[in-house]
C-alpha cells in the first residue's frame, strides 16, 4: 500500500480541528464585536451593481463598512495564526507533504486577506482592487501548492 492510499482513507484530524477553530473564531467575533450581526446585514444590503467596464457590471458595497472589514481582518489574522500552529503540528506528526502544503497555502492566503481587509477598513484600498488582490492570492496559493507538490513528488 502506498502512502497516498494510506492517507486517502485516514481522516485529517488537524483539518477537523482547524475547521472547528474556524467556527469558534466566527462565534467569538460575533459575541465580542458590538452589533456585528447588524453591520453584516447592512453590508449585504448596501451591495449594488457598478459598471466596471463598458457592458460589464459587478457588485460593490457602499457606505462605511469599516466595522465589517475590521472584524474580517481580525478573523483573518487569528485564522492565519491557527494555520501556522496546524503546520507546525503537521511537521511534528510527520503528516503528508500535501497536507503540509495545504497549511502553508492557508497561511499565505489568510495573512494576505488580512492585509486586504486592513487596507479596506483604513480606506486606503478600493473594493475592486481588493477583489483583484483576492484573485492574486488564490493564484499564489495554487502556485505554492504546486511547487511544494512537485518538489516532494516521488515516483514509486
Amino acid at each position: 500500500m502506498t502512502v497516498v492510499e494510506k492517507t486517502r482513507g485516514r481522516t485529517d484530524l488537524l483539518g477537523l480541528v482547524s475547521f472547528a477553530f474556524f467556527l469558534i473564531v466566527i462565534g467569538i467575533l460575533f459575541a465580542t464585536v458590538p452589533d456585528l450581526s447588524t453591520k453584516v446585514v447592512e453590508f449585504f444590503q448596501s451591495i449594488h451593481m457598478r459598471p466596471v467596464y463598458p457592458g460589464i457590471t459587478f457588485i460593490e458595497p457602499t457606505g462605511n463598512q469599516s466595522v465589517v472589514y475590521g472584524a474580517a481582518y481580525t478573523f483573518s489574522v487569528i485564522f492565519g495564526i491557527s494555520q501556522i500552529i496546524v503546520l507546525v503540528a503537521r511537521f511534528l506528526i510527520k503528516d503528508t507533504a500535501g497536507r503540509k502544503a495545504d497549511s502553508l497555502t492557508g497561511i499565505i492566503f489568510w495573512f494576505g486577506v488580512a492585509y486586504g481587509f486592513n487596507s479596506l477598513a483604513a480606506g486606503s484600498l478600493d473594493w475592486f482592487i481588493f477583489l483583484g488582490w483576492i484573485v492574486v492570492l488564490i493564484g499564489i496559493s495554487i502556485t505554492v501548492r504546486s511547487i511544494v507538490s512537485l518538489a516532494t513528488w516521488r515516483k514509486d
